[in-house]
Order: structure tokens, then sequence, then C-alpha cells
């Protein structure tokens, strides 16, 4: 998706870029990822165009260049005068998390696995079974050992937990 960086800022018409900096706080210098040196700052810029103009929103695509999976900090900066130097006022900063191809918001990670088991269980579906429990959608059949956990809606079921008679359990399941 293109425009993963973007800024609102107080101005129109503004020189805005921003410097993308990986896990090991190595900056990209459009080519490769390198420990930052004064001298590299200004291959490190990557600029912003406002879009539309005049409306002080600015955007720029997340390198494709970048194939590497993970969270990268963005900072926003400035440009005082002709070329980005170190002193440019950085204007914000934040994270942003990339698959490799594209950004990845919170859908995203509410959609991926997350059971160390090998069965499939979204973020999104332990929240649903977590909520569901801590509110009190759960009930406990003594004869089977067996407690269930229901939805939003009080009713359907939403996991299933089997204890042994000495209370670990024996077996569960994520509808």
């Amino acid at each position: 998706m293109p425009n993963e960086i973007r800024h609102r800022h107080t101005a129109s018409a503004a020189s805005l870029y921003a410097v993308l900096t990986d896990p090991a706080g190595r900056v990209w210098t459009g080519a490769a990822w390198q420990a930052l040196t004064l001298e590299l700052w200004p291959a490190c810029a990557i600029g912003l165009a406002e879009s539309p103009a005049g409306s002080r929103r600015y955007l720029a695509d997340f390198p494709p260049a970048i194939d590497t999976p993970g969270h990268y900090e963005v900072e926003l900066f400035a440009q005082a005068g002709p070329a980005p130097t170190l002193s440019d006022e950085c204007l914000a900063r934040y994270g942003l998390d990339w698959n490799g191809s594209a950004s990845v918001g919170l859908g995203d990670l509410l959609e991926q696995d997350v059971d160390s088991t090998g069965a499939p269980l979204s973020l999104r579906k332990a929240l649903e079974v977590l909520v569901a429990a801590r509110i009190g959608a759960a009930r406990y059949d003594a004869a089977s050992g067996t407690w269930t956990v229901n939805g939003r809606d009080g009713q359907t079921p939403v996991a299933r937990v089997t204890l042994t008679g000495s209370g670990n359990r024996e077996a569960s399941e994520i509808l």
C-alpha cells in the first residue's frame, strides 16, 4: 500500500522528510541500513509530498527495497535549509510495523495465529475468550468437569476447557 509514511503538518508548502531506523538502530540510506554518520544524513531523507496541495497532509511510500519484516521507527523532520541536516527540527516519531511488503495495522495483528500448539487461534479470538471469561460469561459443569465460555451474546460457546479430577487442564478447545 502506498503512502505508509504520513504526517499532518501545521503549514502548507513545507519541506518535510522522514528518516527510518531499524531495530538495530541503523538508518536507511536509500540503499542499505548503516550506522548514522553526519555525512549519511542527507541520503537518509525520504521526502514527503503534500497531497493534495494546500492540505497540510504529507505522504511518502515506505521504501519497497526494505523487504525484511520488522518494527521500524519513523522520524519526521522539517527541512530548514537547502538540504537535510541533523539540526532540522524533529516534528514527530512513531513506530511502523512492516511485513516485508506492506505496513501491518492492528487489524492484521488481530488475525495473526498466536497459538503455540499449532492450532489456529487469532489474537482476536483469544481476546474474545478472555473478555467473555472475565465478564462472567462462563459456566462450569461439575458432572463433566467442563468450563464453557460463551461469547458476547451469552449463548454461543467460544471455548471449552475440560479439567481432570485434580483440577488440571485435560483438554481445551477454542470454538
